[in-house]
């Protein structure tokens, strides 16, 4: 009798060993992509040859370690905003459409 409780034990343990394991395991994260990166070459032949977009503005960060541009295309509205680092790797940070440019508004009146 003692034998039979004694592999009932060991099962019950077992079991409750995987099922603990099994909850308190870390799960693998789904990483998430990236932004598109590339060479500046190579980035901005994409943008200027395959979405027509040419450079529209530009400047540096507040630290001056990365150059910021606006890319547009006035036909059919898409813009990119990239960012160049100082090593020349050009990404991606967002795009979307509705690209328009305004003259800039008389000095005093509201925006």
């Amino acid at each position: 009798m003692r034998k039979c409780f004694d592999l009932t034990l060991v099962i019950v343990l077992l079991v409750a060993g995987a099922l603990a394991a099994a909850i308190l395991w870390p799960m693998p994260v789904k990483a998430e992509p990236g932004p598109p990166c590339g060479p500046r070459e190579s980035m901005v032949e994409t943008l200027t040859e395959r979405y027509s977009e040419q450079r529209r503005m530009a400047g540096l960060t507040a630290d001056r370690r990365l150059i910021i541009e606006f890319w547009g295309n006035d036909d059919t509205g898409g813009w990119t905003i990239t960012r160049t680092s100082p090593t020349g790797e050009t990404c991606v940070v967002a795009i979307g459409s509705g690209f328009a440019l305004f003259d800039p508004l008389p000095e005093g009146e509201p925006a």
